[in-house]
């Protein structure tokens, strides 16, 4: 479980994989009660179909908040991938890495991150979304 770095609408957001499997945004006025979360993520590509979660704590940027990803796939093979999700609305997500980096093997670039409706390509990490 990973808490976002400050309130947001005034609340206390967390990210965690409240099922074992997929990604859930949890939403509470105190730190120590929780509700039981909302799907935000789950497993689509074959690098992350046995499970997806998060890498630490989303990180804020100008384009929102960058929430590194690690997801499992077959033989257990782990990998990264990255989600870029609303400032304001963390529900929603603007972007995902369709492809991902493994262990042993070039990374990709942030390059391949596609808006989440399938439009689009962001251009590199440092000159923004397309």
């Amino acid at each position: 479980m990973a808490l976002f770095p400050r309130k947001i609408g005034g609340r206390f957001m967390m990210l965690g994989r409240q099922d074992g499997k997929n990604l859930y945004l949890l939403e509470s006025d105190q730190l120590d009660h929780w509700d039981d979360g909302e799907l935000l993520l789950e497993p689509r590509f074959p690098w992350e179909f046995v499970q997806i979660g998060n890498c630490g704590s989303p990180i804020e940027i100008d384009e929102g908040w960058l929430v590194l990803t690690h997801g499992v796939g077959a033989m257990r093979k782990y990998a990264i991938g990255a989600i870029l999700l609303d400032r304001n609305d963390p529900r929603k997500i603007l972007g995902r890495t369709n492809m991902h980096s493994r262990t042993g093997r070039s990374a990709t670039s942030m390059s391949t991150m596609n808006k989440a409706t399938g439009t689009g390509r962001c251009q590199s990490a440092t000159t923004g979304w397309a």
